[in-house]
């Protein structure tokens, strides 16, 4: 697969994806991915492949889905340790911590899209649903 480190990049990923006959494209999240999240949405609609991923802002660009941590909760937790490094603790004293809570966000119009029905167990778990 070819890496992407920058906009020009894109064009070939997509077309390596084409050759290979992916079915879906799974995105983390970056500055770069972020900036060019209406080309990446532009091609998943062109091509019909399944788009799923970490970062919620996907689901504005036709995600079917994405998974992960919940980043308000992540920030505020953030701001504690921000708080406590200033009232004089060392960084390397505090426990390093992983994500509690993660969020699930379905789009309803993109799994229409792609003729692919949703279980009830997995529309009952989801934090949001876009329809």
């Amino acid at each position: 697969m070819p890496q992407v480190r920058q906009r020009e990049d894109f064009e070939p990923a997509f077309q390596f994806t084409e050759r290979e006959r992916a079915q879906a494209l799974i995105v983390l999240t970056s500055r770069l991915v972020f900036s060019n999240r209406q080309l990446i949405g532009g091609f998943i609609e062109r091509s019909g492949l399944i788009l799923v991923g970490v970062p919620s802002w996907l689901m504005e660009v036709g995600a079917l889905l994405t998974y992960g941590p919940d980043l308000a909760e992540m920030n505020r937790r953030a701001a504690i340790y921000v708080d406590k490094i200033l009232k004089g603790a060392r960084p390397v004293d505090l426990p390093m911590e992983q994500p509690s809570a993660f969020n699930l966000h379905l789009n309803l119009s993109a799994a229409k899209r792609l003729g692919i029905r949703v279980p009830a167990s997995v529309l009952a778990r989801a934090d949001s649903i876009i329809d």
